[in-house]
């Protein structure tokens, strides 16, 4: 069962601040998914991470704004489904329409921390000039796509083109459906010529002391 419970806005900013029951607790809201919250906001929060104290989740996620966010529309063109039969199902556009079947060109990169996609990103631009890299991202560790720094900061600095979610990776805009054998062709044909795909950051699992992290 869902661990919920119904708080109010008290800090936004750079990040949020929800007090429950009283106590003041960091969060964070997927604004593609509950849009924005404002300070007086009355939100729903999952508190179950940060009861658990994980440590790169550690904090309370909202799960719908009661305030303002009770209006969602879905746009029009989108028809897939993402989250399919949970609370958070979303239609989104297939990166895969309008994209012709071609021979892929450039390389094709994999790795399995998200904290690699920097470096690969760096040593692109070095070794190679010019070179336009989009990236994949697969489940594991996070799931929303707008959660990571890294890649806000790579496109902030020209050296990520593109970015795209799969499977159950959500969040980006515009946000993208389960991963098929044309996505990182589809990928290529609006970023460029190389291509990488991994996980989400932070940590996808935690049992006896073991984790995988990103």
């Amino acid at each position: 069962m869902l661990k919920l419970r119904r708080g109010t806005v008290v800090e936004a900013g750079e990040g949020l601040v929800v007090e429950v029951d009283g106590d003041r607790r960091p969060a964070w809201a997927d604004e593609l998914m509950v849009g924005p919250c404002n300070v007086g906001d009355d939100v729903v929060v999952n508190v179950e991470a940060l009861d658990l104290a994980l440590g790169s989740g550690g904090f309370d996620v909202v799960h719908v704004n009661l305030t303002q966010g009770l209006a969602g529309k879905t746009p029009e063109g989108p028809h897939v489904m993402k989250l399919n039969y949970t609370s958070l199902q979303h239609a989104v556009a297939p990166v895969e329409e309008g994209a012709r079947r071609r021979a892929s060109r450039g390389v094709a990169g994999v790795f399995f921390l998200h904290g690699q996609l920097a470096p690969v990103c760096w040593a692109l631009a070095h070794r190679a000039p010019g070179t336009r890299v989009g990236f994949v991202q697969t489940p594991g560790g996070a799931l929303p796509g707008s959660l990571s720094d890294v890649v806000r900061e790579l496109r902030e600095r020209g050296l990520l083109a593109g970015h795209v979610t799969a499977g159950a990776a959500h969040g980006v805009r515009p946000r993208r459906s389960p991963l098929r054998g044309r996505s990182i062709t589809a990928l290529a044909r609006r970023s460029g010529t190389s291509r990488c795909a991994g996980r989400g950051p932070a940590s996808s699992a935690r049992a006896r002391g073991w984790a995988t992290a990103g």
